[in-house]
């Protein structure tokens, strides 16, 4: 599974927060007035022949059960919101460790750098690369997520070698 920036998570979040509060308290309002006889929602006519009157105790379980779908929804909704305050907190943080890796890098190692010590083609050119970047972020900075890591990389080897303009 790739990397997923803070971003994104918390606009993932975010949005899924507001979608399920919002179809959550539409549902539990529809339950409500159908609770109040403002509408009926459900119509078993078929039940009502029969010799065991289950016509209320069907619309009991109908009721009861949608209630609880649609607190579920609301509910899960608000933990996402939570949830998406934690990732926006965070979001700040992760640029600036980004920020830093990336600009260490670029100041200090060039394409013509990885020319000069890698060539410029071949076929374990790309793992040489990413390994030797991979190798000096380890020294300069303390990453635990491989992950961030292997995303971080992913990034500055297009910027360094799959740019129109090489430096």
């Amino acid at each position: 599974m790739a990397y997923e920036k803070k971003t994104e998570k918390y606009q993932n979040y975010k949005s899924t927060g507001i979608m399920l509060i919002v179809f959550g308290m539409a549902g539990l309002l529809f339950i409500l007035i159908s609770l109040l006889n403002c509408m009926k929602i459900i119509n078993i006519s078929f039940l009502n022949n029969s010799f065991i009157n289950i016509n209320g105790a069907t619309d009991i379980l109908y009721d009861a059960v949608m209630t609880l779908v649609f607190l579920m929804f609301f509910l899960y909704g608000i933990f996402s919101i939570i949830k998406s305050v934690k990732f926006k907190s965070e979001i700040s943080n992760e640029e600036s460790k980004i920020e830093n890796i990336k600009s260490y890098i670029h100041d200090n190692f060039t394409y013509k750098f990885f020319a000069d010590k890698f060539g410029e083609t071949g076929d374990e050119i790309y793992y040489d690369r990413t390994d030797f970047i991979r190798n000096e972020i380890n020294k300069k900075f303390e990453l635990n997520d491989e992950k961030f890591k292997d995303h971080i990389i992913e990034e500055l080897y297009q910027e360094i070698f799959e740019s129109d303009d090489k430096i």
